[in-house]
């Protein structure tokens, strides 16, 4: 079964429109990269400097494997050189048969 990933990325305000343009231009690879079902970048109406990324994937492993991948390709650390957060913390959800 799927899971959903919610990752919240506190961005500093002068980075803020940079975030938003480097996001949409990694988010085409993020699309086709294996397990990955869909992949939205929202951006706080109340709060500019808070952007959510909503994910879904395959499985957590498949997300922790692309997490681990773009660490190595640089572009979690650069995702963090803009944020105020120390480390990018995704939460993960199964869906509940309600």
């Amino acid at each position: 079964m799927s899971v959903v990933c919610l990752l919240e990325v506190p961005t500093k305000t002068e980075f803020v429109e940079t975030m938003k343009n480097f996001l949409k231009e990694i988010v085409r690879d993020t699309r086709t990269y294996e397990g990955c079902e869909k992949i939205l970048v929202y951006n706080n109406i109340d709060d500019p400097t808070n952007i959510v990324i909503y994910e879904i994937w395959k499985s957590r492993g498949h997300h922790e494997r692309y997490v681990k991948w773009r660490f190595e390709t640089g572009v979690g650390q650069k995702i963090l050189s803009m944020s105020t957060a120390d480390s990018l913390n995704p939460k993960y959800y199964d869906l509940v048969d309600a």
